[in-house]
């Protein structure tokens, strides 16, 4: 079983244009319609970004996990995942609740609405009157009204969209910008303080003209705090006040009438009726001047939370009462050392929404929620890998012979799912797995599984990675140490119908590999391995395919360091067979070298492959180049284009001789920091050549948990096991063409609005009901309502090679994070 890394290592190192491939036969997707059937999600609920209470019970909202509800009595909880339920999405970047009945989930694609009691489940969108669907902010007012901040979208060719938005429950929304006196579109936080309304910003995205000094660009401009008070609106920023920052990360209000706003760069506090503001920083006590999210509780204690740095987040709980300072981390009872939202509740007790710690070099650890009593210094963790899947970045799936399901991860070692819902974890921690960084898996005929790992550093040093294999509960390890493997570096394994494991090396991270190596099981003995030296197009091996007859081993490999060699290969009667030149290999592009991800052998012997391809410079179209699927018949090479979709990352071919191939986009857009770099749901995603017609699933357009996807594997019963790089598993049941037409072209710099039915309470599993907007003027304060916001101007794309090149290096680290 295959997966293809979320990395594309074979980009050139200098600008190329690309001037397109020798091809035979060029056939530009043109899908018939979507992917139907019955959808279901299982990810991991422990990266929590949000926490609200209801009564005594603790609502998280995370990344990627949906909404999960705790007990704190006896720890139980309940998991919320779309598509089962109708969530907007499972990436919930904010929670509010009334505190007793009613909370709010702010996604990236609106705000859903959600009753317990009744089951009832409302989302909020653009079509509803709010100014993105990229819901930051949600908070519920002393007015009745829920007010819900938003931030700019990305389409591809612009920013534009967000600001606040003041909903009633009956879904009538008006929304306020910097037209209307905002600060900025881009809200991080709302508060409420004795009838005042507190909001957040960071600074937002405005599109800056070509002059005599400067290319055209998108500039940061603007940010701070709005403070709502007796009908009037008034601001702050770094420039008029003791703000330190204009990006507010979190507004909370004391008590005692006192506003906090936590920043990056330290804390500060706000008396209105003194007009008095007071700073803390690390010289009054503070771990660090980065300050994620802040609260005060009903004694006047203020907790906020601290990191020391965005790429490696050292979390720490600082608790001010008086006025001294106060230090809790992870050693003290902390879950982990990355920490995003804190919460007191009336009884004094203080929960932290963590997140997972994951580095590339070493793997995942902690996540979760953090209960902490002051009164008796007790501390208490929540977790839900216990139960579910043990982390959302999934590197690849197989299914055993009794319908067991393993999950490779990248991180957290691999998770297997029985048929009755039992899950059980492997890692470094509970068994001799060699590495939690999981790359590949393979079931050989006697039910044993193979699983390739990466090597990890270990106080500095490079250790682990190898081959294990488990059977009937033991483990073997083989590395270049015991046995005949060359590399540490795992990134394929298949097992062809003599048993014969076949082993592909490779470490994307540095564009490094050691080849390709096989295993007689039926022996035990390890058989010569093959490199560049006998006809390897390059040593890093990324996928490997075997046909049915055993004759033909396909190997697809990725660049080796220094971005030379690379391509297709046959292995056949004792000889290599290279497809590496653009006149005898498809994709990538002229002078580009073959960088391939995934290559598949249909029912009659023919080879599919996948790879991307470029149409000019590749650092200004990274990440949305055109993914490609290739296959090979008689002689010739013939080609299917998804137009900036990405790069194809894994290919499956099912019994009937459908193929299906999993996109990746990645999660970066060059030059833009990875806050402001939002997915591209409608790109990337699924397709499958069912009966010779191409279909599509995406995360917008179907129930697909991401789209960015990682692995596919097949089921004895026809189901398809879709693995994410960074959303969990999709497990299609009844796979079948839909009629619904899939654009398969970039979207549009302004997207059709979407028509609503009208206002649904819907009992909750069932389709995402919406709220047909009906137009008011309510007029907070002394704001008039927001005149009509222009079009944006089209994004004109003034790239230079150096910008574009740093901004893709920085994305190949960073998606492996």
């Amino acid at each position: 079983m295959k997966r293809a890394p979320a990395t594309i290592a074979g980009l050139a190192a200098v600008l190329f244009l690309i001037t397109g491939p020798f091809i035979l036969a060029l056939q530009p997707a043109r899908a018939q319609g979507g992917i139907e059937g019955q959808w279901t999600t299982m990810a991991n609920g422990d990266d929590m970004r949000g926490l609200a209470m209801t009564g005594n019970v603790v609502w998280a909202g995370t990344h990627n996990g949906g909404v999960v509800s705790w007990d704190p009595f006896d720890g139980s909880h309940t998991q919320y995942l779309a598509p089962e339920y109708p969530l907007a999405s499972n990436d919930i970047q904010a929670i509010a609740s009334d505190g007793q009945y009613m909370l709010w989930f702010a996604t990236r694609r609106g705000v859903t609405q959600f009753e317990p009691g009744e089951d009832q489940w409302i989302t909020y969108t653009t079509a509803d009157g709010l100014g993105s669907n990229n819901a930051t902010a949600v908070a519920f007012g002393p007015d009745g009204k829920v007010w819900i901040g938003t931030s700019q979208a990305w389409d591809g060719n612009a920013w534009s969209g967000g600001g606040l938005s003041v909903c009633e429950l009956s879904g009538n929304c008006v929304t306020y910008t910097v037209d209307d006196g905002l600060p900025s579109d881009n809200v991080t936080d709302i508060a409420f303080a004795g009838g005042d309304v507190w909001v957040g910003t960071r600074p937002y995205k405005v599109f800056v003209e070509e002059s005599d000094t400067a290319a055209a660009h998108w500039a940061n401009e603007g940010g701070g705090v709005a403070w709502l008070s007796g009908g009037s609106w008034n601001t702050f920023n770094r420039d008029d006040s003791d703000l330190t920052d204009n990006r507010i990360n979190a507004v909370a209000a004391g008590p005692d009438g006192r506003i906090w706003f936590a920043t990056p760069s330290g804390l500060v506090r706000y008396t209105p009726d003194e007009d008095a503001w007071y700073r803390y920083r690390t010289s009054d006590g503070l771990a660090s001047n980065s300050i994620r999210d802040v609260t005060v509780d009903g004694d006047g204690r203020v907790w906020a939370l601290t990191y020391k740095n965005e790429t490696a987040p050292i979390g720490v709980l600082n608790m001010l009462e008086g006025d001294t300072w106060t230090e809790y981390g992870d050693n003290d009872g902390l879950s982990s050392k990355v920490l995003w939202a804190v919460l007191a509740d009336q009884q004094g007790r203080i929960w932290v929404g963590t997140g997972p710690w994951c580095r590339d070099t070493i793997g995942c650890e902690g996540g979760g929620l953090t209960r902490y009593q002051p009164l008796d210094d007790a501390w208490q963790g929540y977790r839900t890998s216990e139960s579910h899947l043990s982390s959302n970045k999934i590197t690849d799936v197989a299914v055993t012979g009794d319908g067991t399901l393993w999950i490779a991860t990248l991180g957290s070692g691999v998770s297997t799912r029985e048929p009755n819902g039992v899950w059980q974890h492997f890692n470094m921690d509970n068994s001799d797995l060699s590495s939690n960084l999981v790359e590949a898996l393979a079931v050989d005929g006697d039910g044993a599984v193979w699983i390739g790992t990466q090597r990890y550093v270990e106080e500095g040093v490079w250790t682990g990675g190898g081959l294990n294999v488990y059977r009937d509960g033991s483990w073997t390890v083989y590395d270049e140490d015991n046995s005949g493997l060359p590399g540490d570096e795992i990134q394929d394994i298949e097992v062809d119908a003599d048993g014969v494991v076949w082993i592909g090396t490779g470490d994307l991270r540095d564009g490094s590999g050691a080849g390709l190596v096989a295993f007689d099981t039926k022996t035990n003995t390890w058989l010569p391995t093959y490199t560049t030296d006998d006809g390897l197009p390059s040593n890093v091996v990324t996928d490997v395919a075997l046909d049915a007859t055993g004759n033909q081993v396909w190997v697809a490999t990725a660049p080796a360091g220094g971005y030379t060699g690379g391509g297709l290969a046959v292995f056949e009667s004792g000889d290599w067979t290279g497809y590496t030149s653009p006149a005898d290999r498809p994709g990538s592009g002229e002078d580009v070298t073959g960088d391939f991800r995934a290559v598949a052998v249909d029912g009659d012997g023919n080879p599919w492959a996948g790879t991307y391809n470029t149409q000019g410079f590749l650092s200004a179209e990274w990440p949305f180049v055109d993914a490609l699927v290739a296959y090979r018949t008689d002689d010739a090479w013939s080609e299917t284009t998804f137009e900036e979709q990405g790069y194809v990352s894994t290919l499956a071919i099912a019994s009937n001789d459908n193929v299906w191939a999993g996109i990746s986009h990645g999660t970066a857009l060059t030059g833009l920091k990875p806050e402001e770099s939002h997915l591209q749901p409608t790109r990337g995603g699924v397709r499958a050549r069912i009966d010779g017609a191409w279909f599509a699933a995406t995360a917008d357009a179907s129930g697909l948990a991401g789209s960015d996807v990682t692995a596919l594997a097949f089921g004895s019963n026809g189901d398809v096991w879709i693995g994410t790089a960074n959303a969990g598993l999709s497990l299609l049941q009844g796979a079948q063409p839909g009629p619904t037409p899939t654009n398969t072209v970039p979207p549009t710099d302004t997207p059709a609005p979407t028509n609503s039915p009208g206002p649904t309470n819907t009992p909750g599993p069932a389709p995402e009901a919406t709220i047909t907007p009906i137009p008011v003027t309510p007029t907070p304060g002394n704001i008039t309502p927001p005149a009509e916001v222009p079009e944006a101007a089209t994004l004109i794309l003034v790239g230079t090679g150096l910008a574009g090149l740093g901004g893709y290096a920085a994305y190949r680290w960073r998606s492996r994070k």
